[in-house]
């Protein structure tokens, strides 16, 4: 070490951390996880990712790409995740009108804990006033988000379940799915079988509301709902009507 121009001190240009604050594996997880991050709307530094990088004797950061980022991101994506950090550090209550998925849009007053990112979406953890309950919210259906100025006390429960929940009762559901469906099949799905004739019987469960209908009829006439028969029965009827309309 030799003093600094302005004060301090200054590292020698080989300087590296000693092994016996972190080991090699630990910094390279630790860059690693800071490199990920840098793909979120929460940018990390670049010029501290490469500082830290250098300390570390590490020359080569760049061996993995992370993107949370959509086909269609736009700056107002930005500014919804800037104003859900600061409600979040700084502990603000704030509102927006959100659709759920039994078709109801209402606003909803929230105290925001946590963002989540699962299944290819982001979600903001946080306590519902309107249900008063703990509840995950997607982001894409976060409309007219508003900060407010009054504080919360709470803290996120110890047991968190990163479940989301629903109020529709779960259903079990059995599909038979042609071979042209692999790609959802093997996206979408962990119980399958694989049948003789080439077909897919998948076995899931699924929440009982307007969207499981809607998200059936997303696989077209390749998908055969085999059980239960409530479930071909309300997808008759959607058939009948979609039919009826254009005749």
């Amino acid at each position: 070490m030799t003093p600094g121009r302005q004060g301090g001190i200054a590292l020698l240009d080989n300087y590296t951390m000693s092994k016996a604050l972190l080991n090699d594996d630990e910094k390279s997880d630790l860059l690693t996880a800071l490199t990920a991050l840098n793909q979120t709307p929460f940018k990390v530094n670049e010029s501290a990712l490469h500082k830290l990088a250098s300390l570390f004797g590490h020359q080569n950061t760049d061996w993995i790409e992370i993107s949370f980022s959509s086909w269609n991101d736009s700056a107002e994506e930005e500014s919804i995740f800037k104003l859900l950090k600061t409600a979040i550090i700084n502990q603000k209550i704030i509102t927006f009108l959100y659709a759920s998925a039994q078709g109801e849009n209402l606003r909803r007053s929230v105290e925001p804990l946590k963002l989540f990112f699962k299944g290819g979406f982001w979600y903001l953890y946080g306590f519902c006033r309107f249900r008063q309950d703990f509840r995950f919210f997607k982001l894409k259906r976060l409309k007219d988000l508003k900060l407010s100025n009054e504080n919360f006390q709470r803290i996120i429960p110890v047991n968190l379940n990163m479940q989301e929940k629903s109020s529709s009762p779960q259903i079990k559901l059995i599909l038979r799915l042609e071979q042209t469906l692999a790609y959802r099949v093997y996206d979408e799905f962990t119980e399958i079988e694989k049948q003789p004739d080439g077909y897919f019987h998948v076995t899931l469960m699924m929440p009982d509301n307007n969207w499981l209908y809607s998200y059936l009829l997303s696989f077209g006439a390749e998908c055969e709902v085999l059980a239960p028969a409530k479930v071909r029965q309300r997808l008759q009827q959607i058939i009948r009507q979609l039919s009826e309309k254009y005749q």
